[in-house]
């Protein structure tokens, strides 16, 4: 972790993760040669970008623990049914979460419908691998256009699994 730019060696046990935005520290790791300790003074989960967020853990496990299984695309544990979860926020505004999850890789499709069974867009139209996933809807068409307020259904398809939901877009 540390021979990369904004980290700084304290002592020979410590090493600071610097913010730059606020010249302080965002975080430690420490090793005292008995036991190894990662410290962040901020929420993990607020690594908006999931891209980084999977890099920061990746390098805090393998820096714990060079023995550990690296992390890939495969989930240890892959979900054993399928799932779409009530979108989150519901109502929103401007935007909504979706997660589902398969449990083998195959074709999935989700695809957002007006009241009046119209395709507004399409979220995900593609082969994805046996796992948990998230998407976002942020209130918007296929072209782009920002689409009214109302009651939209949200509909998955994976393999023989169909699954439909109700979500309120409210401006």
């Amino acid at each position: 972790m540390d021979d990369r730019p904004g980290f700084s060696r304290r002592s020979p046990s410590t090493v600071a993760l610097r913010d730059t935005a606020s010249s302080g520290t965002a975080g430690l790791k420490v090793d005292t040669g008995t036991f190894r300790v990662v410290y962040l003074a901020f929420g993990y989960e607020t690594i908006a970008d999931s891209t980084l967020r999977r890099d920061v853990l990746k390098s805090i496990l393998k820096w714990l623990n060079p023995k550990v299984l690296a992390l890939d695309d495969e989930p240890v544990n892959p979900p054993f049914t399928y799932g779409l979860n009530q979108n989150y926020p519901n109502p929103f505004n401007p935007s909504t979460r979706i997660e589902y999850q398969i449990p083998h890789a195959q074709q999935v499709e989700i695809v957002v419908y007006d009241i009046r069974g119209r395709k507004v867009a399409v979220l995900e139209n593609g082969f994805r691998k046996a796992g948990r996933y998230e998407i976002e809807w942020n209130g918007v068409d296929q072209a782009g256009r920002p689409v009214a307020t109302g009651i939209y259904l949200l509909r998955m398809k994976a393999g023989s699994f169909q699954k439909t939901i109700k979500m309120m877009l409210v401006k």
